[in-house]
């Protein structure tokens, strides 16, 4: 067996070797600076925030390709935002069941969330999609009582109406405004 393969060799030189599975190559070890300083870095690189939190709230289910649509959208307009399925399990057009869980999660996120909520069974009528800044958290979605708990809760809030369309998708479905509207708006 050579030197460099006796796991009872200790001679300086040997005690300086490793392996990285990840990369699989092999190479000397860093020096302790370069070592500390690869942590400070991954440290600082932990702790500065992605671009964006968006958490989800559907009733997509997950039997098809929707939420990988609307995920999709959010990502190609702001690829370094983290986001969070809250679920997408709700029962279809099931707005109040969505309401309180929207009300009971939202809370636990980091101040600055964006919480898109896409239930709604009055898509492609004439309801409105609002922005809703309340507390430290943003709402994106249909003006249909989706946030109605969230706004009981919220003592400070601040709505608005989505109607620059610059700000839409490209395209604009009748009955996937989650994609085309609330997913780039959220985004």
């Amino acid at each position: 067996m050579s030197q460099a393969q006796n796991p009872q060799t200790n001679s300086a030189n040997e005690s300086t070797r490793y392996s990285s599975i990840c990369s699989g190559t092999w190479g000397d070890a860093p020096a302790h600076d370069e070592v500390r300083l690869g942590r400070e870095e991954r440290a600082k690189e932990k702790s500065e925030p992605r671009d964006r939190l968006i958490t989800l709230i559907t009733d997509f289910g997950l039997q098809d390709g929707y939420v990988g649509a609307l995920k999709g959208v959010i990502l190609t307009i702001c690829p370094r935002a983290c986001v969070v399925d809250i679920t997408h399990m709700i029962p279809p057009g099931d707005v109040r069941s969505a309401a309180y869980v929207l009300r009971s999660a939202y809370p636990h996120f980091p101040k600055g969330s964006i919480h898109l909520g896409v239930v709604d069974p009055g898509v492609g009528s004439s309801r409105k999609a609002v922005a809703i800044q309340a507390g430290t958290h943003t709402f994106v979605g249909p003006d249909n009582g989706l946030f109605s708990w969230v706004l009981h809760r919220e003592s400070d809030w601040e709505c608005r109406c989505l109607e620059n369309e610059d700000i839409w998708g490209p395209e604009v479905s009748r009955t996937f405004h989650g994609r085309d509207i609330f997913g780039p708006v959220a985004a």
